[in-house]
């Protein structure tokens, strides 16, 4: 017998939660550098090591927070020494924060952890089923992409 349509929401969307939660806590809450940062640092940190720098601006758009709350942010990391902040010699208004060689330290391990991490699933299943999980996830991010370009928010 095969399952409704709710059947198979209520699967996935409880899915997708309970493997947020463990893909986190296999990734981000080993003993490591990474053990005690929050996950709303782990992003900001993840989304600085794109490239070399960033206006406070970009990082408020990322998160979808008012400039106060990355402020605030972008301070605490400061004092955990893994950001820096500056303003361009050529144009003092504008303030620009990047990776300090501790935060990109921190990244380099974070994402050793996560390669790791899917090394391990990967010799864990077939060939075939590498594939699809490839596949099926880019199908996934595909559709929230389309969702978010078109506005389609729940």
């Amino acid at each position: 017998m095969s399952k409704s349509k709710q059947e198979i929401i209520d699967e996935l969307s409880q899915l997708c939660t309970d493997m947020a939660e463990k893909f986190f806590q296999a990734i981000y809450r080993r003993p490591s550098k990474a053990d005690q940062i929050p996950l709303s640092h782990l992003k900001v940190l993840m989304f600085l090591s794109k490239k070399e720098s960033f206006k406070m601006k970009d990082i408020t758009e990322e998160l979808g927070i008012a400039s106060s709350s990355a402020t605030d942010l972008i301070d605490k990391l400061i004092k955990e020494h893994l950001v820096e902040r500056y303003r361009k010699p050529d144009d003092r208004r504008v303030v620009k924060v990047k990776l300090s060689e501790k935060g990109r330290n921190l990244i380099v391990e974070l994402k050793e952890m996560k390669r790791k991490f899917w090394v391990t699933i990967i010799e864990n299943i077939s060939e075939e089923d590498r594939e699809d999980l490839v596949r099926y996830h880019r199908k996934f991010y595909n559709i929230i992409g389309k969702m978010a370009e078109e506005g389609i928010f729940i």
